[in-house]
């Protein structure tokens, strides 16, 4: 009798998951950067429907990028920016509205651990400082920005690898109201994003009771929320930025 042939052993399930305590991300296939010219912006559908092919986008999930946005072409125009791997899509592009020049990212992941806090030398209150760009290319990040700016104002709440560093909801609007986030952002394990509004939480122990309650991982103070479930809000002032002006 001919012996029945050994059946090929099932490959293991690719984890895209990052360990929470890993400091540095595996490193981005440089092949998979690209660019394309804003009067070729229809390439970059091509690009998102190899996202589809893959699986990182379901078939029916929408996309925020429009081939047929009105660019910004003035000073400091760049080309339309796109990555693409198997765990994440990326594209960057710019919007001429109403006058403005607006700057737009839309990213997409497999797995919500691959969205993190980089603080300089991986420690709350550090002195030094560097760039985003020395920061980003530390941790292998494909996408990164910078945001918070804890380190230049005493305001707001900062959570960091699961401990909560800073309460402080005062209300003053001086003369460096400019650092005074009041809106956080808070980031689960599994990267989902929980707001939290000025006046929302009154206690230190209500928001550990909430990072507990949520698995919350680190926060970022940003605001004002602009889309919050799905809906816009209006916000008439805010003591950051200049939400308040023509």
């Amino acid at each position: 009798m001919t012996p029945e042939p050994t059946p090929e052993p099932t490959p293991e399930p690719i984890s895209y998951s990052i360990p929470e305590d890993a400091l540095v991300a595996p490193a981005p296939n440089p092949e998979a950067f690209g660019s394309v010219p804003i009067e070729q912006a229809s390439r970059i559908l091509d690009v998102i429907q190899q996202a589809r092919d893959s699986g990182l986008l379901r078939e029916d999930e929408e996309v925020a990028f429009d081939p047929n946005a009105n660019f910004y072409t003035g000073l400091y125009a760049e080309e339309i920016k796109y990555y693409l791997d198997d765990s994440i899509l990326t594209i960057l592009w710019k919007e001429d509205i109403d006058g403005r020049c607006c700057s737009f990212a839309e990213i997409k992941v497999r797995d919500g651990s691959q969205f993190r806090r980089k603080l300089a030398d991986d420690t709350f209150g550090s002195y030094n400082y560097y760039f985003a760009t020395e920061l980003a290319a530390s941790t292998n990040c494909v996408i990164a920005m910078n945001a918070d700016y804890y380190a230049f104002r005493d305001f707001g709440m900062v959570a960091y690898g699961r401990e909560l560093y800073r309460f402080n909801t005062s209300t003053y609007t001086g003369s460096y109201k400019k650092y005074n986030c009041f809106d956080t952002l808070f980031v689960t394990a599994d990267g989902d994003f929980l707001y939290k509004e000025l006046g929302e939480v009154n206690t230190e122990d209500s928001i550990r009771e909430f990072m507990a309650e949520n698995d919350v991982v680190f926060s970022l103070a940003f605001g004002p929320i602009l889309v919050r479930d799905g809906e816009a809000t209006v916000t008439s002032w805010y003591p950051a930025g200049e939400v308040d002006t023509a």
